[in-house]
């Protein structure tokens, strides 16, 4: 690498770089604040079983989410001094992240006072059965205070230019128990638009700044904030026929849930507190693979169960899934579909 470099000793990382012909370089120390994290797929594949046999296609993601950052830029061989705050991260795995084992992802980090939420969405690829994959980290006072896989948040990526995979707009709508509210983040800077190879797919990497408005509760602490972050998505691009992918899917270009709500709006005439099997709180995946409750579904909205886009929407409530207008389902719709499913016993 020349006289570049990166070393340290945990909690210090140092970083010096040089590119003479483009008149730009970098001397920064990035201390750690939070405790490095490590995701990987439920089925507990990671690091050190690359090389085993018949071993599934994985991915994984190491980053620390919350960083102090101190030194000089040099770009057009101005020497800028800056300060401040990021994160770093690192993707690895066993194959071409979007041949098979990936088909788009979202990452995010937001300060909230007392509380660092993180985020990382992916949609599997054929490896991974095109399964939605979630999760979320909150980190206090620099450790990981709560850890959830398949967390209930819901990301709306909206203002996408046809052709284009940049969202200009982006909602987080949160529905854990000790987790709820929602973080809009609207566009202001792109930073970086980068083509991805990986045959037989394309893709692009989205680095953008947003402005970001949150109006959260956390373990009972309302929060309503306005920070400026650098958030991330990747989408595949061109896939050859028959290639399932999301990229800018119609279920979120049109618009956004209603800003002054995250709970659906109570149905009428349902019991909400009757005991029930199933219900329109239930999430998608758990319905359709429930034999009465896949037949429910089919019986009001004819081949969901076989459409191969419906696994993008697994994790999803159905009360806030078919409360997107782009669904086409009529709030009566919902309300039968709601008393046929309390009716399985």
């Amino acid at each position: 690498m020349g006289e570049n470099f990166f070393h340290g000793t945990f909690p210090n990382l140092v970083i010096h770089a040089t590119d003479p012909e483009n008149q730009a370089g970098m001397d920064l120390v990035v201390e750690f604040l939070a405790m490095p994290i490590k995701s990987e797929l439920p089925d507990g594949v990671g690091t050190g079983r690359i090389n085993t046999p018949n071993m599934p296609v994985a991915i994984a993601w190491f980053f620390v989410p919350w960083c102090k950052i101190s030194g000089t830029l040099t770009v057009n061989n101005e020497v800028m001094n800056v300060s401040g705050y990021g994160w770093t991260d690192h993707q690895f795995g066993n194959d071409d992240f979007f041949t098979r084992a990936c088909q788009y992802y979202y990452w995010a980090c937001f300060p909230l006072d007392d509380d660092i939420i993180t985020i990382f969405e992916a949609q599997g690829g054929a490896a991974q059965g095109y399964r939605n994959m979630k999760w979320l980290w909150n980190f206090k006072g620099g450790k990981v205070y709560s850890y959830e896989r398949n967390a209930d948040y819901y990301i709306f990526a909206t203002d996408i230019d046809e052709g284009d995979t940049l969202p200009k707009k982006l909602m987080y709508v949160f529905e854990g128990d000790r987790i709820r509210g929602k973080v809009t983040c609207d566009f202001m800077t792109l930073m970086q638009k980068q083509p991805v190879e990986s045959p037989p797919l394309k893709a692009m990497l989205n680095r953008a700044v947003y402005n970001c408005h949150a109006e959260m509760e956390i373990d009972g602490k309302k929060i309503d904030k306005t920070f400026v972050r650098i958030l991330e998505s990747a989408y595949t691009l061109d896939p050859p026929p028959g290639f399932v992918t999301q990229v800018a899917p119609p279920m979120f270009q049109e618009a956004a849930p209603a800003p002054a709500e995250v709970e659906p709006e109570a149905i009428p005439d349902v019991d909400a507190n009757a005991p029930s099997r199933l219900s329109i709180k239930s999430k998608l995946k758990v319905v359709l693979e429930d034999p009465e409750g896949n037949a429910v579904l089919e019986k009001y909205l004819p081949g969901i169960s076989n459409d191969p886009n419906t696994k993008l929407g697994y994790g999803m409530k159905l009360s806030m899934l078919f409360k997107m207008p782009q669904t086409g389902v009529s709030k009566e719709m919902l309300k039968q579909i709601d008393e046929d499913l309390r009716r399985i016993k």
